[in-house]
């Protein structure tokens, strides 16, 4: 995980959003989990206690920093991971005091949401724009066809060198 990375852009993200929203289709949503999967995001985090940065602004936790991913409150209740595609995105949220901006992929973001202890119910992308949720049952759709894929993967593999797998 880096922070205070300066330079994540995701064009292909943020263009297949908007024309999911534009012309809702199967094969736009699938476009878009693609691309989101891809994608570098921003999300914010509270780091305690936060590290010093270096000249460049970068910051690396040390020893036992402890690390909080803040939640969006939707209005019944729900708690959301704001997720941001770009760092203006991520500045219309305005600052917050002893929070940083942290680089994950989206995978991080389901496995923290998927997580047996988690409050979240998903995440929202770009939420004072596109304004994008991704429930957990989508991401835990997303997750198990990741974990087939990978599996499928391996047993291609597996076969094209003669390994046979362990019982």
């Amino acid at each position: 995980m880096q922070f205070n990375k300066k330079n994540v852009w995701n064009p292909m993200l943020v263009g297949s959003m908007e024309l999911l929203k534009a012309e809702p289709s199967p094969e736009h949503n699938q476009m878009l989990l693609s691309e989101l999967m891809k994608a570098d995001l921003l999300i914010p985090v509270v780091l305690t206690p936060m590290p010093e940065s270096d000249a460049e602004g970068n910051i690396k936790p040390v020893g036992q920093t402890k690390m909080q991913f803040p939640v969006l409150s939707a209005p019944d209740g729900k708690n959301f991971f704001a997720v941001y595609t770009d760092k203006p995105e991520y500045e219309k949220r305005g600052s917050f005091e002893n929070q940083t901006m942290a680089v994950v992929k989206f995978e991080e973001v389901m496995m923290m949401t998927l997580h047996k202890d988690s409050i979240s119910s998903g995440a929202v992308l770009n939420p004072f724009s596109a304004n994008l949720v991704i429930g957990k049952e989508m991401m835990a759709g997303l997750m198990n066809a990741k974990l087939a894929q990978m599996q499928k993967s391996r047993q291609q593999a597996d076969a094209q060198t003669g390994v046979k797998p362990e019982k």
